[in-house]
């Protein structure tokens, strides 16, 4: 099963003993506020129009995960990989001068994270789990440990997050199973509350996430690419996000991994 929201792919999973949807975050908007509109290029005005959050479009479909009974995993990012070209982020980030370092706290990136979580963050915040809604938890960047080392980038998100949202919203992190991309992009506390949160799980007799259940495709040049130190060096990404998921990438499930794991979560 695919579920799209403009164009961007959402994985499945099922989770907490129901389904569960993950939904990698609506690309990163050009801040409209403040900004001389005579001085955007073509480009940015477009950028504006379309990442501007005006419809309800991405609230309409966390209201339809709801009625669905279907649970939410928001990826916010700012950057989410998702292996969609340059993570999310718009075009027109490069072209800024003098440039931008993403991903970082670099405060002039930071301000227009501060603009796009502003403009997204009210409209989805009554959807939260804790007032009703489906969202369980929400995801700070993704696989930051594998980048590059910025507490104080990622604690800024953390803060920023905590500020539109509140205390009560999971708030997780996504890295490589090793001790330097771990060290490197968790912050600190997360170990201690994911312990405490996977026991009070556990002893509720509980579930986890099962990633991928169904990932599908990057149609086109969606997919990006990985550029190393030399620009010769250009390895361009599978369209495929199937990762050996138990329904397949063109929707199957008479797999043995599928009929496995239905076996198992029906006898629970």
């Amino acid at each position: 099963m695919l579920f799209d929201y403009k164009g961007r792919r959402c994985s499945y999973h099922p989770m907490f003993g129901t389904e569960h949807i993950s939904i990698p975050g609506t690309q990163f908007p050009l801040p409209t506020e403040g900004v001389d509109e005579t001085r955007k290029t073509s480009t940015e005005r477009d950028l504006s129009d379309f990442f501007s959050l005006r419809d309800p479009d991405i609230v309409s479909f966390v209201e339809l995960c709801q009625k669905l009974d279907l649970l939410v995993m928001l990826w916010v990012g700012p950057y989410i990989c998702a292996e969609w070209d340059f993570g999310g982020f718009p075009a027109w980030l490069l072209t800024k001068e003098p440039s931008i370092r993403l991903r970082s706290s670099d405060p002039v990136y930071l301000t227009l994270v501060d603009k796009w979580w502003g403009t997204l963050f009210p409209k989805i915040s009554h959807l939260l789990y804790h007032k009703g809604g489906p969202i369980v938890m929400l995801q700070i960047e993704n696989e930051f440990g594998s980048y590059g080392v910025d507490k104080n980038y990622m604690h800024h998100l953390v803060n920023l997050a905590r500020s539109h949202l509140g205390d009560d919203l999971i708030l997780y992190t996504t890295d490589g199973g090793n001790r330097d991309t771990l060290t490197k992009g968790t912050i600190n506390g997360d170990a201690v509350f994911s312990a405490s949160a996977l026991e009070n799980i556990l002893s509720r007799n509980g579930s986890a996430v099962l990633y991928m259940a169904h990932g599908g495709t990057n149609f086109g040049f969606y997919n990006g690419a990985n550029a190393q130190e030399s620009e010769s060096n250009y390895l361009a990404d599978l369209t495929s996000y199937d990762y050996d998921a138990p329904i397949s990438e063109s929707g199957d499930v008479d797999g043995a991994k599928f009929k496995a794991l239905r076996s198992v979560i029906t006898e629970m």
